[in-house]
């Protein structure tokens, strides 16, 4: 048997143990596993087994595949993590950003055992550049990589990899936040104000975006055309730098954004589209973001952290900044 043929085998059995295993899987699809909207030969080409070890690349990733597949037919399997995590913390990134990665690696994204961090990204084009994700990849066991092109205009491929990660591979967290990797994120506060809260359901959290335009004119980063998008107005939606979901949520969002059309602007199609199509609606979160003045003044010292209560900042930061904040919000031992 050829050794595209055994992946191809390996690929089909493993999304049969994921779905027994998880759950929420249980009413998708018998190819689920290997279908990314209306991609039918999606795989994750760097992956990790549920929330834990990294699986490597190669031939040693293949015979865990095969091994976890033979133990769906005997009926056995891996065992998952025995706590599974309070958050899962899934960071859209793109592939040349090794530096933004560290930066989040050395601040917020420190070790914890209340969270899960995970880089998200799609195929780059160069053998040199696949081997250099694959070293990081090892070294921090934190990179979850599919294999569509890792592009702009492929940002909704990206989103739902991030949910169908958390659905197959990190079912058990109790929440799930999306964020970028040019964001910070005030994870002391955060995960302590989740730990103390009843976990909930039906939760789609975020900084509310209503009534924005559809943008027609192609000088415009955003240019949708009248046949990609035929309104006027994009539905109410979350900007996809912050969204804290429900594990309900974003198992509803996962299963209905496979069956709906792609439409590349994956904030207004998952939070917006998508979240209409199953009658979720939007918690607004518009007073727990760090708003640019608080945040000069955090980063300068003319205030103290116990002076504005934030969880999220907006996009764009720099990753001086991101250290810089993450200075004067850590936890003092």
């Amino acid at each position: 048997m050829s050794p595209n043929v055994l992946m191809f085998v390996s690929l089909s059995l493993l999304g049969i143990c994921l779905r027994a295993t998880s759950p929420w899987g249980n009413s998708l699809p018998n190819d689920d596993y290997t279908n990314l909207i209306d991609l039918r030969d999606f795989k994750f080409t760097i992956n990790y087994d549920y929330c834990g070890q990294a699986e490597g690349v190669g031939s040693s990733r293949l015979r865990r595949s095969l091994k976890r597949a033979a133990d769906a037919l005997r009926g056995t399997r891996s065992p998952a993590p025995a706590s599974p995590p309070l958050v899962l913390v899934l960071i859209h990134s793109a592939p040349a950003n090794t530096a933004k990665r560290n930066t989040i690696r050395a601040s917020w994204g420190q070790p914890d055992p209340r969270a899960r961090l995970i880089f998200l990204m799609g195929a780059v084009g160069t053998s040199e550049q696949q081997r250099a994700i694959e070293n990081e990849s090892r070294q921090h066991d934190d990179i979850v990589q599919g294999s569509f092109v890792d592009a702009y205009r492929n940002m909704t491929y990206k989103h739902v990899m991030a949910l169908k990660w958390f659905v197959y591979h990190c079912p058990g967290a109790r929440y799930v936040l999306k964020t970028d990797d040019d964001v910070f994120i005030n994870t002391p506060v955060l995960y302590s104000a989740l730990e103390r809260v009843v976990p909930q359901q039906s939760l789609l959290l975020c900084q509310l975006v209503t009534k924005l335009s559809v943008k027609r004119t192609h000088r415009s980063k955003w240019f949708v055309s009248w046949r990609e998008y035929p309104a006027a107005y994009y539905p109410p939606h979350c900007p996809g730098y912050s969204i804290l979901y429900s594990p309900d949520v974003a198992w509803q969002l996962y299963r209905e954004a496979q069956r709906q059309p792609f439409f590349w602007i994956d904030d207004v199609h998952i939070t917006g589209t998508v979240a209409q199509q199953v009658n979720v609606t939007i918690t607004p979160m518009d007073g727990l973001y760090l708003d640019n003045d608080a945040r000069r003044d955090l980063i300068s010292n003319r205030i103290v952290p116990n002076q504005t209560v934030f969880f999220f900042t907006h996009p764009n930061l720099s990753m001086n900044e991101i250290q810089l904040l993450w200075d004067a919000v850590r936890p003092r031992r």
